[in-house]
């Protein structure tokens, strides 16, 4: 998965007031393409695993990562 890609668009739904929480931003994820490239090709993305929890883990580690890298830089806050 491309991380910067990823890093990218949560920064922007998150500073727009979209998204407030690791849970949100995979839940909003699902309803992207990206969500359905990673059910059909999911080595091709890094994903180890098979199947809806393993898919939903993938999505929330993702996420966390990215949105701790904007936090780090102080591009946002959550808490």
């Amino acid at each position: 998965m491309q991380d910067t890609k990823l890093i990218e668009v949560l920064n922007i739904e998150i500073s727009q007031g979209v998204l407030e929480s690791i849970e949100e931003a995979a839940d909003w994820i699902k309803g992207t393409f990206l969500y359905q490239r990673l059910q059909s090709n999911p080595l091709m993305y890094g994903m180890n695993g098979k199947g809806s929890d393993s898919l939903h883990s993938f999505i929330v580690d993702k996420c966390s990562q990215s949105i701790e890298q904007l936090m780090k830089v102080e591009a946002i806050s959550m808490e």
